[in-house]
């Protein structure tokens, strides 16, 4: 429990962050939405873990009434599904930042082979 209470808190920390930073004052400055990515175990043995953080992760944004858009992925909490996941959403989605659940899939996505 106090595990999920910290990762819900990091994603509302990264939302308030988002939500504080203005872009520069020009002419045509357009309003760009933040993506945070999530790369969570939504299938697997964690996947009820997985779940329950995605869910946090929604209830974080619309209780802080901030536009922030979530991409999340499945990790099936294996390193290879991960780094394949993460080059995914780097490719088509471009994320702000990444938030990513276990050691394993935050090694191989950081140290990828």
């Amino acid at each position: 429990m106090k595990r999920q209470v910290r990762i819900v808190s990091s994603i509302l920390v990264c939302i308030s962050l988002f939500s504080a930073i203005e872009p520069p004052r020009t002419v045509h400055a357009e309003r760009r939405t933040p993506k945070i990515a999530l790369l969570l175990p939504l299938s697997g043995p964690l996947a009820e873990w997985g779940n329950a953080m995605r869910l946090g992760a929604e209830l974080a944004v619309t209780e802080s009434k901030t536009e922030v858009h979530l991409l999340v992925e499945d990790s099936q909490f294996q390193p290879a599904v991960a780094l394949a996941a993460y080059e995914k959403l780097l490719q088509s989605n471009r994320p702000d930042a990444l938030i990513a659940f276990g050691s394993g899939v935050s090694i191989a996505i950081e140290c990828p082979a």
